[in-house]
């Protein structure tokens, strides 16, 4: 189907090819930046980037984490940290002014030292009424009408935050706590900020029909060589629930009408399909079989035991 002119969603189509690519190549010297996202809310996703963010922290490594989840914020609160500004803010004021300096940005307080010292928080904002006019006034949609193909002046925003983050922290690890469902926000982050793109999901229809969705839209928008994902199939039940977990587990197994790989690995393996050159490919999904793109399996996000795995 051709479309012939959007008025949203364009970041979720293979439309603007200049938007898309993360913000910078990925080296040694510059942090990798990983969107986690899923299509339903309540499946333990910002819960699960605070458990990673704190594995990584553990390790020696520091990270930012920045609440893109506009609308519902919640990761400030999770850590215990207090926001006087956020990204919100920031982007207000870039859009605005041009502006690409971050203020002191807070640390988790609910988190032992030194482990807390090595994380920053980016919230969305402080959450009151002036934060609610804000986010009227930003267009996550709009592309200029001044150049054809030129990105949104939000996504250049959201590149600056990052850029800013980058400059000012040295950063190893970037975290994106995205938006649910199919929001602007969200297809920015999945396909024109981040290097990789962590999937959550919960083992039912609703979160399965959803995924479908994101993954057809990722094998649209990215080469082999970009399509860099984990599917988490988080809150599962835990091992001492030995029977519920050993049907949930199958019932993920065995969706999409009776595949005995995940939807996830069924969606991948078309990816690849794309170049015939398997140098092209990204290691992870040159060769083997469908098991090896089995997804990532949690139970409490908060058990660090089991966020250890996908860390």
């Amino acid at each position: 189907m051709h479309i012939d002119r959007v008025l949203a969603k364009s970041a979720w189509l293979s439309l603007d090819s200049k938007a898309k690519g993360p913000a910078w190549p990925l080296h040694k010297r510059t942090p990798a930046i990983a969107t986690f996202y899923s299509f339903k809310g309540g499946v333990g996703r910002t819960t699960l980037v605070g458990a990673i963010a704190w594995q990584f922290a553990r390790q020696g490594n520091k990270v930012v984490v920045v609440d893109l989840d506009l609308e519902a914020p919640g990761v400030a609160r999770m850590f215990g940290a207090t926001a006087h500004w956020g990204a919100l803010d920031f982007l207000m004021d870039h859009m605005a002014t041009g502006a690409h300096l971050l203020p002191e940005l807070p640390n988790p307080t609910d988190l032992p030292s030194p482990d807390r010292e090595r994380i920053h928080i980016v919230p969305a904002g402080r959450l009151d009424w002036n934060f609610v006019e804000k986010l009227a006034r930003l267009d996550f949609s709009s592309t200029r009408l001044d150049a054809e193909n030129e990105p949104a002046p939000a996504l250049l925003a959201l590149r600056a935050l990052l850029e800013a983050i980058r400059r000012q922290l040295t950063p190893d690890y970037i975290l994106l706590d995205a938006r649910a469902g199919l929001h602007d926000v969200s297809g920015l982050s999945l396909f024109s900020l981040s290097h990789v793109n962590v999937l959550v999901t919960r083992a039912n229809q609703q979160n399965l029909d959803g995924l479908e969705v994101v993954l057809e839209s990722m094998r649209l928008n990215k080469s082999p060589r970009e399509f860099l994902c984990s599917v988490v199939h988080n809150l599962a039940p835990p091992v001492s629930r030995g029977k519920a977990r050993d049907q949930e587990i199958a019932e993920w197994r065995v969706s999409r009408g009776g595949h005995s790989q995940s939807g996830a690995g069924h969606w991948i393996h078309r990816a690849r399909d794309k170049s015939p050159e398997p140098r092209d490919r990204p290691r992870s999904l040159r060769g083997g079989n469908a098991g090896q793109h089995a997804p990532h399996l949690l139970a409490d996000p908060s058990m660090l035991l089991y966020c250890s795995r996908a860390a």
